[in-house]
């Protein structure tokens, strides 16, 4: 029995400064400014009302999307980002159970930064 695993498709956005871009993102997915600052428009549904909540990165920081959907992106300076969508349970265990020739892929720098923080 063979189990095809994929990788995670990576999609970059580059922004000049106070440009805007909407970006469906799923659920989980990563993102992580490369260079410059950018905020996220986030509108989510809570208790029958629309929360905004606006989030600042900047380069080298890195935000793991809670619920998906669309999302503004503004680039406070000019930006390059990188998206990430999360992996699914299948292509974790393959991963870290079915041993194949190739080098299993390294954790995130956002799941590395977030475990150093909790030690």
């Amino acid at each position: 029995m063979t189990i095809a695993t994929t990788t995670a498709t990576v999609s970059s956005l580059q922004l000049q400064a106070h440009q805007r871009a909407w970006e469906r993102i799923p659920p989980g997915a990563e993102i992580r400014v490369e260079q410059g600052s950018i905020c996220l428009h986030q509108r989510l549904y809570l208790a029958h009302d629309w929360v905004y909540m606006p989030v600042h990165l900047g380069a080298g920081e890195c935000y793991r999307v809670s619920a998906g959907g669309w999302l503004e992106i503004e680039a406070l300076t000019s930006a390059s980002l990188s998206m990430r969508p999360r992996r699914g349970l299948l292509s974790l265990l393959a991963a870290y159970w079915i041993r194949t020739p190739a080098a299993p892929a390294a954790a995130s720098s956002c799941e590395q930064d977030i475990s150093n923080l909790c030690r």
